[in-house]
C-alpha cells in the first residue's frame, strides 16, 4: 500500500533478487515472493477470484508438498470455494 510511484515494486524487485535473498538468508524453502499487479484488479474481480489468482501464482512456486496437497486439496472441496480457500489460508 501506498501511493503510486514511490518505489514499491523496485523494492520488492531488491528483495527478490539471489544476491539479497542469499545475504539476508530468504531462501526458496522458507519464502515465496509473487508478483501481482494489483493495477489489474477492478469492480468486476471479486474476492474469490482475487484469492484464486494470488495463490495459484503462490502455488506455482511453493516448494512445499505439505503445502501443495493442501492447495490441491482446497480447490477441489465441495461447497463455496473462497471458503475452502480462506480454510487453507487459515491452517498453513
Amino acid at each position: 500500500m501506498g501511493d503510486r510511484r514511490i518505489g514499491k515494486t523496485s523494492l520488492l524487485n531488491y528483495l527478490a533478487a539471489p544476491r539479497v535473498r542469499a545475504a539476508y538468508d530468504l531462501g526458496a524453502a522458507s519464502y515465496s515472493f509473487v508478483y501481482a499487479d494489483l493495477q489489474l484488479v477492478d469492480d468486476s474481480m471479486g474476492p474469490e477470484q482475487l484469492w484464486r489468482q494470488l495463490l495459484a501464482s503462490l502455488h506455482e512456486q511453493c516448494q512445499d508438498e505439505h503445502l501443495t496437497t493442501a492447495f490441491i486439496n482446497a480447490q477441489a472441496a465441495p461447497g463455496s470455494k473462497f471458503s475452502a480457500l480462506q480454510n487453507w489460508w487459515r491452517n498453513t
